[in-house]
This record gives structure tokens, C-alpha cells and sequence, in this order.
């Protein structure tokens, strides 16, 4: 959790360079990193990399460590994942994204949880629907922050109900 805090303020760090040194900073920024960024992510007062971590740090503060892991899995695999079949495969669109995007995320945890965590296949499956959900949905805040904990209080929630 250490490393995730340094790496919370050094991030927070850069955001705060970024935003309030001027043209030269924002140029190098944009010229470096501008392939690596969403169009929202270049003006808006947090890249996802921030986000990510925020998502990290609250999954660990959160919950216990394999609902913790499984969580920052699903933020780390599963959205890329989404992203990449969506655009490759999807054709049903919900809000800009996509059902098919949204089933490979849920499915590439799924097979990962089972074979790396020992985790109910109920609650690995509540775990990837919830993240992919919030994925899925026009929530107002960074996806990278909610999914972990959307996914989260998925797995908690269920293990609640089949223990």
C-alpha cells in the first residue's frame, strides 16, 4: 500500500505541474503523453492514471485482500479488455459502449479469478458483472476509481449471501 501512496502524491504531483505551470509544461505533456490519453483526460484536472491509482488504493483500503485483488484485476484486465473487444467486436451499443466489450471484460476476470484466486465462482461473477457494469453505465465519475469499488461491494455483498 506503501508504493501505492507514494505513487498517489507523485501522480498528484504531475497533475498539479501540469495544469498550473503555463503552455511549455502543457506542450511537453500533450506531446509525450497525448497518444497514452483520452481527448477528456488532456483538459480535465485528473488523468486516468491518477484515477487508477485512487481505484488501487481504495479497493486495498477497502476490502480484504482478495476481494481487493480480484477488484483492482477486474479495473486493471477487464476494462482494457472491454475496450479492446468493444471496438473490435461490438455491435450493441449502451451508451457509447458496448454489450459485447462488456461480456469479454466479465468473462477474461472470470477465467483469471478461477484460476488464480480461491474465490466462490459466485462471488467472482458478482465481482465482474458489478465492475463491468459500472463500466458500462454514464456514471459522473473516472471509471477507473469506481470499478474497483463497484466490484468490490459486489463480491461483498454476495459472499454476504452465500456464506
Amino acid at each position: 500500500m506503501g508504493i501505492l501512496i507514494v505513487a498517489l502524491i507523485f501522480s498528484l504531483m504531475i497533475e498539479r505541474i501540469r495544469l498550473k505551470n503555463g503552455a511549455l509544461i502543457q506542450r511537453i505533456f500533450h506531446r509525450w503523453l497525448n497518444p497514452l490519453l483520452k481527448i477528456s483526460e488532456l483538459d480535465g484536472p485528473l488523468t486516468g492514471a491518477t484515477w487508477s491509482i485512487l481505484g488501487l488504493l481504495s479497493a486495498i483500503i477497502i476490502f480484504p485482500p482478495p476481494i481487493a485483488i480480484f477488484a483492482m484485476l477486474i479495473m486493471t484486465l477487464g476494462d482494457p479488455i472491454a475496450a479492446i473487444a468493444g471496438q473490435t467486436f461490438g455491435r450493441l451499443r449502451i451508451f457509447g459502449k458496448t454489450i459485447e466489450g462488456s461480456l469479454a471484460g466479465i468473462a477474461v476476470c472470470i477465467v483469471f479469478g478461477i484460476l488464480f484466486l480461491k474465490i466462490p465462482l459466485a462471488v467472482l461473477t458478482a465481482g465482474a458483472v458489478g465492475g463491468m457494469l459500472v463500466e458500462l453505465l454514464p456514471l459522473p465519475l473516472n471509471d477507473n476509481l469506481i470499478i474497483p469499488i463497484a466490484a468490490g461491494f459486489s463480491m461483498v455483498t454476495i459472499g454476504f449471501f452465500i456464506a
